[in-house]
């Protein structure tokens, strides 16, 4: 788990830098957001030129670091989709506000027979 109590605002700290996440797979990380009341999220994602659909990141709430709401988009705290088209790197950044204390940022591919090509993810804090 990461913590944001040190991050200063408007610095974009990397919190998930890999080359590929595998068809059908996911790729998560856990932010302790400490203090902070708002924060921008931004993926970049180049995706296979055969792939035919896209990944999602969902925001996963935790009251207590542990656990942590269903991967699913009834039951995120939210979630988003950058666009998708084969062969294209896409970036896309939502701002989170009303923050609670736990969060998981889960990145999964939709795709289920092509992996994605890299994949990273900023946190910015705003405020």
């Amino acid at each position: 788990m990461i913590s944001l109590t040190t991050v200063k605002t408007k610095e974009p700290v990397l919190v998930i830098n890999t080359t590929s996440i595998a068809a059908g797979g996911e790729v998560h990380i856990d932010i302790d957001t400490g203090n902070v009341k708002e924060l921008a999220i931004t993926v970049r994602v180049t995706y296979d030129a055969s792939a035919t659909s896209g990944i999602r990141v969902y925001v996963l709430a935790s009251p207590d670091g542990t656990n942590f709401d269903t991967e699913n988009t009834d039951d995120a705290f939210t979630y988003f989709e950058p666009s998708f088209q084969a062969g294209a790197t896409r970036q896309k950044t939502v701002n989170i506000d009303a923050l609670p204390r736990y969060i998981r940022l889960l990145v999964r591919n939709l795709d289920s027979t092509y992996a994605t090509g890299e994949v990273k993810v900023w946190i910015t804090v705003v405020k």
